[in-house]
């Protein structure tokens, strides 16, 4: 028993090290928070493959100093899912020193009529129950998209109350509370509301997905929001190339990270960026379309039943 457990812990540190020369090293001069995305409490590739502790230890050895993840919360403003598993991320964040960002979906939410009232007292209690544990959120995942499906139109209203109040109520909350409504590269109307409606969130969010290397657009597209938002600080929540490693290469995607990586360090207003992700999703290979199930930096190998980097 001993000897089949030294080998395990080898393989482990194996993979640890791996991950961390092909990905760490791209990074490690970056003055930047360097955070990741994952699915440790809603995807059984995250938490039935592999335990939280080795999820964070991962991380640490990446040099990863934020972890975002999706989650929904109650009308009491507390996270759905089994307590245990939130419990053990803010844990486990305290002791890697690892900063939570957790990504409130509310395409569920939005579609029902909730007043501004009930939504603030939502953001007041999450900020609260969650203060000096977790003190940024993100509001929303593309909502911007949401609202550009036509089946959506008649939630606007909707979705602009519960931004609203969600983040006045974490502002009356926690001082030191942050909130981040990101965006898409597709269309600034929605970041149009955001201001009309005056929504007066901290962070603004966004997501970057493109095949080529040229950066330009991007960093037109950044300066532009910037200039929107007043200088808020922009951090990029998700990136990754183009429809992950479904359509590219491994040694496609690491040429694609580095290149990107030499790009945003030199752009002033952005001061985060969180791969997306860390794992591949083997549960959403079934997906239409099937690319969301490849955007991970490391892959699960049946042979070791374990986690490998691709490259």
């Amino acid at each position: 028993m001993k000897s089949i457990l030294y080998i395990v812990l080898l393989i482990v540190c194996h993979i640890i090290g791996y991950a961390q020369s092909s990905f760490k090293q791209e990074f490690k001069d970056m003055t930047l928070i360097n955070g990741i995305n994952g699915h440790p409490l809603t995807s059984k590739d995250y938490y039935q493959k592999i335990s939280f502790n080795n999820q964070f230890k991962l991380l640490y050895s990446l040099g990863i100093t934020f972890y975002r993840f999706d989650v929904e919360i109650g009308y009491n403003g507390q996270i759905l899912g089994p307590n245990s598993r939130i419990d053990s991320m803010i844990l486990l964040s305290k002791k890697y020193n690892i900063g939570l960002l957790p990504c409130i979906y509310l395409n569920s939410l939005a579609k029902n009529n909730i007043s501004y009232s009930t939504a603030f007292l939502m953001g007041k209690n999450m900020a609260l129950y969650y203060k000096n544990k977790i003190d940024h959120f993100e509001i929303g995942n593309e909502m911007d998209l949401f609202l550009m499906n036509k089946q959506n139109i008649n939630y606007s209203n909707n979705v602009y109350t519960l931004l609203k109040g969600i983040v006045d109520g974490i502002k009356a909350a926690n001082v030191n509370g942050k909130s981040i409504i990101d965006v898409t590269n597709l269309s600034s109307d929605f970041m149009n509301n955001l201001s009309f409606q005056n929504i007066e969130y901290d962070i603004q969010g966004l997501h970057v997905y493109q095949k080529n290397t040229n950066f330009s657009n991007l960093n037109a597209m950044i300066n532009k929001y910037s200039s929107q938002t007043n200088a808020k600080p922009i951090w990029i929540t998700e990136y990754n190339i183009l429809h992950g490693t479904a359509e590219n290469s491994f040694s496609a995607q690491k040429k694609w990270l580095k290149y990107f990586k030499e790009n945003i360090t030199a752009v002033s207003s952005v001061k985060a960026i969180f791969f997306y992700e860390l794992f591949d999703e083997d549960a959403k290979a079934n997906w239409k379309p099937n690319h969301e199930s490849t955007f991970g930096l490391l892959k699960y190998d049946q042979m070791s039943n374990s986690y490998v980097p691709k490259y």
